[in-house]
């Protein structure tokens, strides 16, 4: 009985190495057959056969084929999605490239990850694009948001998002997208120009808004322009809107709170001068005479130096 036992197990196993041996070559098999679709760039086609000769490689312990089938996956899958967006399949070729990427990291093939990470942004700024052009906001942000959360260190689909939202009135995302565009600067030094545009477009949106603010709600336009101040502190457009509500509004404490440094800001003595003026005229208005003829002196450009000049002689005659 043990002989035969012994004969028995010896057949097991052959019959185990002929399985996986069989399998192997099935394995092999499908690998080819794969390959051969990948070369006549049908590559929707040798997805589903790789993915066969992966598992069927596998259980046969056949390492050499699973990896070979397994960094031809990403591969594949970046190439269709490719021609579907070269096509102008946009929306189609977005699961394809996702799938590269992630398969790209998940077998190591760092060029394909890479490559589908690009072509996403490029896909989602070309879908975002239409419906921009096209005044469809709301869906150019849902469009560019996705593109944005698959790299978020794509400035170019950053900057579409921010301004997709500023454009349909989201100015809170809006601002928050763009001063995530100017925190990159922090890491390197390639950010620093998007970062600098990001400033400008973020810091553009919030004057106009507070420009329409300021006809009803004095309190919510001042608000707006504080956050321009907290990441362009000298926006010399800023502090002169900030200047000219607050004269509107004749609210002189905030003028003399914050004149100076509005004129300073200024990058013209005409601007300054209108700055100027205003501080003087708020001076004037409270009745702190010396303080008002020092500041009206400063007003030496413009359209309001000789109301200044007049206006220094009728104090000085008042002081006397």
């Amino acid at each position: 009985m043990k002989a035969i036992k012994i004969t028995l197990a010896a057949l097991m196993a052959v019959f185990a190495i002929s399985t996986a041996s069989a399998q192997s070559a099935e394995a092999g098999a499908k690998y080819n057959e794969a390959a051969a679709k990948y070369n006549a760039k049908d590559f929707a086609a040798a997805l589903p056969l790789l993915q066969e000769a992966v598992n069927i490689a596998l259980d046969a312990d056949d390492v050499a084929t699973a990896q070979n089938a397994q960094k031809l996956i990403p591969q594949a899958n970046f190439q269709q999605g490719l021609a579907l967006a070269k096509a102008n399949k946009l929306e189609e070729s977005i699961p394809y490239l996702e799938a590269a990427m992630e398969t790209g990291e998940l077998y190591n093939v760092a060029a394909a990850a890479r490559n589908a990470k690009t072509m996403i942004s490029q896909v989602y700024t070309m879908m975002g694009g239409q419906a921009f052009n096209n005044k469809d906001y709301a869906k150019a942000a849902e469009v560019f948001a996705k593109g944005y959360a698959a790299n978020n260190q794509d400035t170019a689909i950053g900057m579409n998002l921010a301004m997709s939202y500023c454009e349909m009135g989201d100015m809170a995302n809006g601002i928050k997208v763009y001063k995530e565009i100017i925190a990159l600067a922090d890491l390197h030094s390639k950010f620093a120009e998007p970062a600098a545009k990001a400033k400008t477009a973020a810091a553009n949106y919030l004057v106009k808004q507070a420009s329409e603010q300021a006809a009803t709600d004095v309190e919510a336009a001042y608000a707006s322009l504080a956050q321009v101040f907290e990441f362009d502190a000298t926006n010399a457009t800023a502090h002169l809107l900030r200047i000219q509500t607050a004269a509107t509004a004749q609210a002189w404490d905030k003028i003399i709170e914050w004149g100076d440094a509005a004129a300073e800001a200024q990058t013209t003595d005409e601007a300054k001068s209108d700055v100027y003026y205003y501080l003087a005229a708020a001076y004037d208005s409270t009745d702190v005479n010396d303080k008002a003829i020092e500041v009206y002196g400063k007003v030496t450009a413009g359209n309001n130096a000789e109301a200044a000049a007049k206006r220094i002689t009728e104090l000085k005659a008042l002081v006397k």
